[in-house]
């Protein structure tokens, strides 16, 4: 893959999980059921089944991103995991449309040996995931990496979700097993024609940087002018601070969180939830406040 093409990366620890047994954990270790990518409206992954309750200090990364897709260009990508102390890996990848949340592009699996493709017809989204092989067990630390290949859309913004286990190798869903979340947002290089309806939607877009230190800016597109609720929630549900509660004109915003809380105080660095209401429309994403 390019060296000098964008390494990017939003790394994320999920923080619940339900208790599953080593027989089921084991089964999954061949590749985990659909839905599970962190991608919306659910938003589940590995959680569900592996425990979260060692802090990880590894990380997991989209590699060979580029900034920009090029309309029906294939591009070579992989996706990267590391986590010093644990032995055995996993991931599960999808790509969406941002606008229609229907398969972005086209998935292509590459290394059969170690991935997988779980497709589906139509606009279904497809989900990319390891084979049994593919977990690299008894691999120290990591970084282990997974390669692939995807086809642009003619048009568009889309979003691939990733999610990477990164375990200790002992066969069994516990609390000694890490899950990480990442995703990555590109667009066209090419412009879209300018159409007689307004093709403008109410959503909360990607935040910037993120991880962020010590403050992240934060657009966001209304369709036309509402009453604007931009709130900033912790893991646990918690308000930690209100960003906006006003009317807003129609078109792009941008706001920026600082990364204090309603007291004015600096919030812990963790996970964060930034949640927009807007005309009856309710949007939402995650972002790290970095040490």
């Amino acid at each position: 893959m390019s060296s000098s093409a964008l390494r990017g990366a939003l790394v994320l620890l999920a923080v619940a999980a339900v208790p599953l047994t080593a027989s089921r954990a084991s089964a999954y270790s061949s590749g985990p059921p659909d839905g599970f990518a962190g991608e919306p409206p659910f938003e589940r992954s590995c959680t569900v089944c592996h425990g979260s309750g060692k802090m990880g200090d590894g990380a997991l990364i989209l590699l060979d991103l580029p900034s920009a897709y090029t309309p029906n260009q294939t591009y070579d990508l992989g996706v990267e995991l590391q986590d010093p102390g644990q032995m055995r890996w996993g991931f599960e990848l999808t790509v969406l449309d941002d606008a229609t949340l229907d398969q972005g592009g086209v998935l292509i699996a590459t290394d059969l040996a170690n991935t997988q493709l779980s497709e589906h017809p139509g606009n279904e989204r497809d989900y990319l995931k390891h084979t049994l092989a593919g977990t690299y067990n008894g691999t120290p630390n990591g970084p282990v990496s997974w390669g692939f290949q995807w086809t642009a859309p003619t048009s568009g913004s889309v979003t691939f979700y990733v999610a990477g286990n990164a375990a200790d190798g002992d066969g069994s869903a516990d609390f000694d097993d890490v899950i990480y979340l990442a995703q990555g947002s590109i667009s066209s290089t090419v412009a879209v024609e300018p159409v007689t309806l307004s093709t403008a939607t109410t959503r909360l877009e990607p935040s910037f940087p993120n991880p962020f230190k010590p403050s992240t800016s934060i657009p966001f597109e209304l369709a036309e002018s509402h009453q604007v609720l931009l709130r900033v929630y912790g893991v646990d549900g918690r308000l930690v601070a209100t960003l906006i509660n006003g009317e807003r004109p129609a078109g792009r915003h941008i706001v920026s969180w600082d990364g204090r809380d309603l007291n004015g105080l600096r919030a812990g660095s963790g996970v964060y939830f930034l949640a927009l209401r807007a005309g009856g429309v309710e949007t939402r994403q995650r972002v790290v406040l970095a040490e």
